[in-house]
């Protein structure tokens, strides 16, 4: 093939798997999230919702949280805007959420709500991590918490 046909069918293949890792997330099939993510990263490092995509996928799947911690943080840097900066910031708070750090998660959180005081993604994810707190000072008081850890985890 021709050098500009093989570059615009190689950018074409690209967009349509920005598209699909896109779709992919939306509709929780993290596998290929996380398959598309990484190839796109490896071909264009500097595409901030590459980065976030596959964070938010290693989030949601439990796996990889401080390889999702970096790349939601890089995807902050990278960020094109205050809402997509504020969307990668949610990720790195839901990743120390996941591993227990409740103040880190929390910082994060407050990180992205300065970028978009609006997002009700990172007004939601406060509230958790305040009553995550709350049920943690609780436990370490040695008062029973009326709710479970079913509850707790169902709200991550």
């Amino acid at each position: 093939q021709p050098r500009s046909t093989q570059s615009r069918s190689s950018a074409a293949s690209d967009v349509y798997k920005r598209q699909a890792c896109a779709l992919a997330n939306e509709a929780e099939d993290f596998e290929t999230c996380i398959r598309y993510s990484t190839t796109i990263i490896d071909k264009h490092d500097r595409f901030a919702k590459a980065h976030n995509s596959l964070a938010w996928a290693y989030v949601r799947t439990g796996q990889n949280l401080d390889e999702a911690i970096a790349h939601a943080k890089k995807a902050s840097k990278l960020a094109d805007s205050d809402s997509e900066k504020a969307a990668a910031l949610h990720t790195v708070g839901e990743a120390y959420a996941l591993k227990g750090d409740l103040k880190s998660a929390m910082h994060w959180c407050q990180q992205g709500l300065k970028c978009d005081g609006t997002s009700v993604a990172l007004l939601q994810q406060k509230a958790k991590i305040e009553f995550l707190e709350k049920e943690k000072k609780m436990k370490n008081n040695g008062r029973s918490s009326a709710a479970s850890s079913e509850k707790i985890a169902a709200l991550l």
